[in-house]
């Protein structure tokens, strides 16, 4: 997120000044450095040449009063130093504003100058400074009482500088803060790259949005420091400043793309309409980020302080979710928002910080809070995805456990059910057999019978055998198979009672062959019944059980257990 002292600085300073009459006409106490005695200005109607500096004419520097001047002038600006306050023997002039061109002029005598180049339009290997921290230029303390070097600005970028926006600074010191610095640049940019390189690895093998998302803003993120810190240009861009500059631009998109991860992170956690509030402010900043780099091709200054805004819109808007989501979102995403907090505090604290007194080392805040939000980010997307993974696995493998039961069940239940229906086809059979016996026995005793009536003095015994035949073995068959039909179904009687009581004993019998899936022509077999009584008998049953025309009795048995 950028909140950056040079952007975030000017929407409140040139706010301040916005409106004021750009020509030497508003003028305001202003605090110089305490080693700078005075500083005077004249605004030439020339471009004099190095040459000419000893023709200026000193008698129209006019003391300045913390004026603002215009674009495409240029101006001279004469500053006194005061040798009794220096503490070293070099000084660096640091403005905290950007400027197009500047040189410094510094006479060793009367006929020897020294001239140093700064600003943000000259390539880097031909200012007198190389490195990030574009507008600085050095000069020496002479051997009298005062110092004398001059400033020559001629500006088409941006708008020459207000003497309360630089700093004098000793070189030694800057010297020292710049290498350990650079120091630092490097171990973060370092981290960065191995960040964004181990995460578009994990992109390419698992294909997860979450990753290229998490590569695009780190990387760009990484772009506006390599930008703010001059290392690219350094590098790789030393003559094409104005090309370079451009690239400040990479803290627009960067700001983009966060709030569609963020919108991609929020899917599926039961926080839709403030997922589509970001979406729809995701839309707009894409809308945004093209103005803005449409309005910078014609007035880069213009498009800077529009930027400027832009970034601090955001960072409200950042502090607005987090407020909205923080309690209603996963412990991943928590982590991603706070992260996203230390980022708009970082920048808070640079703007403040500029506020009271402007440097660039200022701009550490912001870092040093895109580093926080860096570590939790990395932290967010990582345990996300592990999370995800281990959620992936816990569901297969609830899902396997599912299936296994599920399948050992319908296992089971089928091998029930084959046994039930081996065990009803044994009663089936076992009743077909009883009922061939009966005929058996019934075809024995009439032959019997027959032979008793033609020699009715000597058959005495037969007429006992054929009693027995026709009453003693029939109920024994018949209670062997109801104790048989009681092991396969024990409670089939006992639910059949209870469903419809009142039922004969024959009635309940046809209920039992019906239970074994018998057809009415095996029925009317084993009862030695027409097959017309059977079904006139399963008719009356229907209407005993209340049942209307359309139940199927067969399934009504099959359903009593």
């Amino acid at each position: 997120m950028r909140i950056a002292y040079r952007l975030t600085f000017y929407s409140v300073l040139s706010f301040i000044f916005f409106h004021s009459d750009l020509h030497a006409t508003n003028n305001q106490k202003i605090n110089l450095p305490n080693i700078i005695n005075d500083i005077g200005y004249y605004v030439d109607t020339e471009n004099k040449e190095f040459e000419d500096i000893l023709n200026l004419p000193q008698n129209k520097f006019a003391k300045y009063e913390g004026q603002e001047f215009l674009n495409n002038k240029v101006y001279w600006f004469k500053i006194t130093i005061n040798n009794h306050l220096a503490t070293d023997t070099k000084y660096m002039l640091h403005f905290n504003t950007t400027i197009g061109n500047i040189q410094l002029y510094q006479s060793y005598s009367r006929d020897s100058w020294r001239e140093e180049t700064a600003g943000v339009l000259v390539p880097e290997i031909d200012r007198a400074h190389k490195g990030f921290i574009k507008d600085k230029l050095s000069f020496y303390i002479s051997d009298q009482d005062q110092t004398v070097f001059y400033l020559r600005i001629f500006d088409k970028w941006e708008y020459p500088p207000k003497f309360s926006e630089f700093t004098v600074v000793a070189v030694g010191k800057f010297e020292k803060w710049y290498n350990r610095n650079n120091e630092l640049q490097f171990f973060f940019l370092g981290i960065i790259a191995v960040l964004c390189l181990f995460n578009f690895i994990l992109y390419l093998f698992t294909h997860e949005k979450i990753y290229i998302y998490y590569f695009f803003y780190v990387g760009f993120a990484a772009l506006y420091f390599a930008t703010y810190y001059q290392i690219i240009e350094a590098g790789f861009l030393s003559r094409h400043p104005l090309l370079f500059n451009y690239f400040i631009y990479a803290t627009i998109i960067n700001q983009a793309i966060y709030f569609w991860f963020l919108f991609f992170l929020l899917k599926d956690i039961g926080v839709e309409k403030q997922r589509l509030l970001i979406r729809r402010y995701g839309v707009f900043l894409i809308l945004a980020c093209i103005i803005i780099f449409s309005i910078s091709v014609f007035n880069f200054k213009v498009a800077i302080k529009l930027n400027s805004y832009y970034s601090m819109v955001n960072s409200v808007f950042v502090v607005v979710f987090f407020v909205m989501l923080f309690k209603k979102v996963p412990a991943t995403i928590k982590i991603l928002l706070t992260g996203s907090l230390f980022v708009v505090i970082g920048g808070a604290g640079t703007v403040i910080s500029n506020l009271i007194d402007i440097s660039v080392a200022h701009m550490s805040y912001y870092q040093a809070g895109f580093f926080i939000e860096l570590i939790f980010f990395t932290v967010a997307v990582n345990f996300m995805h592990y999370n995800d993974r281990m959620d992936i696995i816990k569901t297969k493998l609830n899902n396997s456990i599912l299936e296994a039961k599920n399948l050992k069940k319908e296992n089971e239940t089928r091998l029930l059910e084959e046994e039930l229906n081996l065990k009803n086809r044994d009663l089936a059979t076992k009743a077909m057999m009883i009922s061939q016996k009966e005929n058996l026995l019934k075809s024995v005793s009439d032959k019997l019978k027959n032979e008793i009536e033609e020699n009715k003095d000597s058959n005495s015994g037969i007429q006992k055998i054929v009693y027995d035949l026709g009453l003693k073995d029939y109920y024994n068959y018949w209670d062997e198979f109801e104790i048989h039909f009681t092991k396969v179904h024990p409670d089939f009687y006992k639910n059949l009672n209870n469903k419809y009581p009142g039922l004969t004993a024959n009635e309940r019998k046809i209920c039992a062959f019906i239970k074994l899936n018998m057809s009415t022509k095996d029925i009317a077999n084993i009862t030695k019944k027409s097959p017309q009584s059977i079904i006139m008998a399963r008719y009356r049953l229907r209407k005993k059980m209340g049942l209307n025309k359309n139940a199927n009795l067969d399934i009504e048995m099959a359903g009593i257990n």
